[in-house]
């Protein structure tokens, strides 16, 4: 199904596939092991396209303009729900509001069984609050106190090794148990469907392990959740060809579903209508994907998504959904933001994140009506759906994703005619003085208040009630552009269609050139890059200096790169130098402040900061002006990637347009102390040239950013050093894996400095600040081995022009190549293939 990562996972599988071979039948027809072996990987559908916090640098996508208004998801505290608009396409929130406080102490005790890869429970701050715990066994004591033949199975079990290890491998656990009950309410990371609320705990995880060192156990696994109490059991897995399903495996699943489990499965990314298990099975929940829209996902189709700090966006996807008259329910399934190993959050697509979505909607229906049968919820499920049949282009999909979209609100209100009765006999006993709400006595006893309908079924207005009247507000599609026409359809939302000649709309058409429409056609953006490192250093800031000695330049961003996860950086800057500027007193000493950016990114990534005011950004012929770029965090993972010096006013670099930049001096935060030495800004300064006779753009044309080397260390940062702020600083490991760092020493600062050999990807320790200058000198980094062969021009040849490559890769750019060839096919440049840079 896609599966990139699947090729170590299917050595791993195949003693498991050999194990069940003689269980295996397509139809009567007996498997041979090449078959069987192809077949039975039951890889999950390892959805692996993860975006981590995307910043603005991940390639184009973030410049592609909206075509959707639509409201956030904001139902709890947590900070990056935000980032969880699927929540609004289910309806969870208006859910949420129809819970009492019984139903939410009852989901603390519906636990749900997830069988995936394993998650980090221990070290995952969003994690950790919603685990679920064996009565019967005492942990910890190396015994099998319950007599269910598994030793100190606490939290579940890892049926794929034999042991009560339940990180398993990879993070796709995690994220598919985060959407379920990631800690909710608790001011951290994300939201999870039935994660709780304030001091209400969620659905606690049982997990069950099918993919750690080796790959099996699944039948094991789902009847080792009804034995244990699950209510709910989430199965983001299945085989790799149609037709095809483990006997075993679908004999748990009567088994678990006389015990009164429900078991959820992913349809699968295979793209056809085909039989495939285990969501093929007519006792499973098999759930379709699609995107924020309800559309169903395919590779056709462009799929909407939300990227962390802007509105919905259109990305291609890599997988289609299955599809068919088998599939029961459809959930979002296309970037959808959850939990990660290594404390993180991320991206993953992909019917093994739909999945979850309805098994997390299931434990709150189960909270509300704990007796409710098997036919009841189910029932309930699809009789409550949304019908998305029209909101599809591609007519293979309609009638075949199962009975829709799922909807919380409706299912919860569906499931509280199974809850335990209130006492009314009649309609008039119950009134919960909401004129908003329709009031009925349901044939047990119970009050149900049903919100009154306003959807029109327009996307294009705000549909709501007030004291029982519906309003449809038409909502606005206005982007802020003066160059685009805004306009909302009523079946695919906003639109932002650019105005021809307009000057602002960052195409230089006919009629404008760089006299008399800068913003459009001004030369550039050109990047003069910074320092560059194999033994790299962390700080919190530094300021730096940047002349043009050719042109009246504008900067349009600062390029950082950082070792942070996430954080906020801050730019200052002045006409003239820095140098000599001491104290933190900045904007008494005509520094200003022109950007303050939030952020999100992975440890090497770049960051592009935009800045705010153009009139500040502006170096005229022959001037130079100083930035000051620092880091808001103070702790040593939230910090930039700095390189070494040599002297402070040091020409770094000066690019073909005849801007300079050169070392300067580190800072921390606000300019409270300094470090030691010189050090480079190690990034690029992006800028336009401003033509004589032309004034500067008064907007920010939208570009494609250029990219800087990266690199991906697998350790995580250490905490901050807790020496005496005299100490040296001490270095990041190396960004090109043949190198090893060198450090400065620590004992002796008269001393030169000694190379030491730690490993390629050792963690970094941060530089603490000091105003006491060594006096050893520097260390001396070798140049990376694996750089670019630079081409060597004939003899007599004309002047070089200097020629960008810029390449923008996926998750996987260690596929990228790059060559430059002229006419008469003489090779000049080559890259690549590169290795996770």
């Amino acid at each position: 199904g896609g599966n990139r990562n699947g090729g170590n996972r299917r050595e791993r599988g195949r003693g498991a596939a050999n194990a069940i071979a003689k269980l295996a039948r397509k139809g009567n027809q007996a498997l041979d092991d090449d078959e069987l072996y192809g077949i039975l990987e039951a890889s999950p559908m390892y959805e692996t396209q993860q975006v981590v916090e995307p910043p603005s640098l991940r390639g184009s996508d973030a410049d592609v303009p909206s075509s959707t208004s639509r409201k956030l998801f904001s139902g709890s505290n947590d900070p990056k729900a935000p980032w969880q608009p699927h929540y609004d396409t289910v309806e969870l929130q208006a859910a949420w509001d129809l819970m009492t406080d019984a139903e939410w102490e009852r989901l603390g005790q519906t636990p749900v069984h997830v069988l995936d890869s394993g998650w980090d429970h221990i070290n995952h701050e969003d994690l950790g609050g919603n685990l679920w715990n064996n009565p019967g066994e005492v942990c910890g004591n190396g015994e099998d106190d319950d007599g269910n033949g598994l030793i100190d199975d606490c939290h579940g079990w890892n049926h794929a090794d034999g042991n009560n290890n339940l990180d398993g491998d990879g993070d796709h656990g995690d994220h598919c148990s985060g959407t379920i009950s990631a800690d909710t309410d608790n001011d951290l990371g994300v939201a999870g469907v039935a994660g709780g609320k304030g001091n209400w705990k969620g659905a606690p995880i049982m997990t069950g392990v099918g993919f750690g060192n080796n790959v099996g156990g699944f039948a094991d696994a789902i009847r080792y959740a009804a034995d244990n109490g699950a209510k709910v059991s989430s199965n983001s897995w299945g085989y790799t060809s149609p037709g095809v399903y483990d006997p075993a495996v679908v004999s748990a699943i009567d088994y678990a579903t006389a015990a009164g489990v429900l078991v959820v499965v992913a349809a699968g990314n295979g793209g056809t209508e085909e039989a495939w298990y285990p969501g093929y099975y007519e006792k499973a929940i098999a759930v379709a994907a699609t995107d924020v829209n309800k559309v169903a996902v395919s590779q056709s189709h462009n799929n909407q998504y939300y990227s962390n700090g802007g509105p919905f966006q259109s990305k291609p996807s890599w997988f289609t959904t299955c599809y068919g008259d088998w599939v029961d329910i459809s959930a979002p399934g296309f970037y959808v933001y959850s939990t990660t190993n290594g404390n993180s959050y991320g991206y993953k697509s992909g019917t093994s994140m739909a999945c979850p979505h309805v098994s997390g909607i299931l434990a709150l229906g189960k909270a509300v009506a704990p007796d409710s049968t098997i036919a009841e919820t189910r029932s309930c499920l699809s009789n409550s759906a949304d019908n998305i049949d029209n909101l599809q282009s591609d007519t293979k999909f309609v009638g075949k994703l199962g009975a829709g979209m799922v909807n919380t609100a409706a299912f919860i209100q569906c499931m509280k005619n199974y809850a335990p009765g209130s006492g009314c006999t009649l309609s008039n006993d119950c009134d919960d003085g909401n004129s908003c709400t329709a009031n009925t006595c349901s044939v047990n006893g119970n009050c149900v208040f049903t919100p009154i309908n306003c959807n029109d079924d327009d996307i294009c207005t705000d549909d709501y009630c007030s004291n029982g009247v519906c309003s449809n507000d038409q909502i606005s599609c206005d982007d802020g552009d003066s160059c685009t026409a805004d306009s909302c359809d009523s079946s695919t939302g906003c639109s932002h269609t650019p105005i021809a000649n307009c000057c602002g709309n960052t195409i230089c058409e006919t009629g404008e050139d760089a006299t008399n429409c800068l913003a459009d056609c001004s030369p550039g953006p050109f990047d003069v890059q910074g320092g560059s490192c194999s033994s790299c250093y962390v700080l919190d800031g530094i300021m730096f200096d940047v002349e043009s000695t050719e042109f009246k330049i504008q900067v349009q961003t600062i390029k950082v790169r950082t070792y942070a996860a996430s954080g906020t950086f801050e730019v200052w800057t002045k006409i003239g130098t820095h140098v000599g500027f001491s104290g933190s007193n900045l904007s008494g000493n005509g520094w200003e402040k022109i950007s303050t950016y939030a952020f999100s990114a992975s440890a090497w990534d770049t960051v592009t900061i935009p800045l705010s005011d153009f009139s500040t950004r502006d170096i005229e012929q022959g001037e130079k002006r100083a930035f000051y770029v620092t880091i808001q965090d103070q702790s040593t993972e939230d910090r930039m990637i700095i390189t070494q010096g040599t002297s402070v006013g040091t020409l770094i670099n000066e690019d073909s347009q005849g801007v300079k930049i050169f070392e300067g001096t580190g800072k921390t935060f606000l300019a409270a102390n300094t470090y030691s030495g010189a050090w480079a800004f190690n990034g690029a300064v992006q800028y336009l040239r401003v033509l004589p006779g032309t004034s500067s753009p008064t907007s920010s044309p939208t570009i494609l950013p250029t990219g800087l080397p990266t690199s991906s260390p697998t350790s995580s940062p250490t905490t901050s050093p807790t020496s005496s702020p005299t100490v040296s600083p001490t270095s990041l490991p190396t960004s090109s894996p043949t190198l090893s760092p060198t450090s400065l020493p620590t004992n002796s600062p008269t001393l030169s400095p000694t190379t030491q050999a730690p490993p390629t990807n050792a963690p970094p320790t941060a530089a603490p600040p000091t105003n006491v200058p060594p006096t050893a000198p520097p260390p001396t980094a070798a140049p990376p081995t694996n750089a670019p062969p630079t081409a060597v021009p004939p003899t007599n040849a004309p002047a070089c022009t200097p020629v960008e490559v810029i390449i923008l890769t996926d998750n996987y750019p260690w596929e990228t190549t790059w060559f430059l060839v002229d006419s008469d096919n003489t090779k000049w440049g080559s890259g690549g293939p590169y290795d996770k840079k």
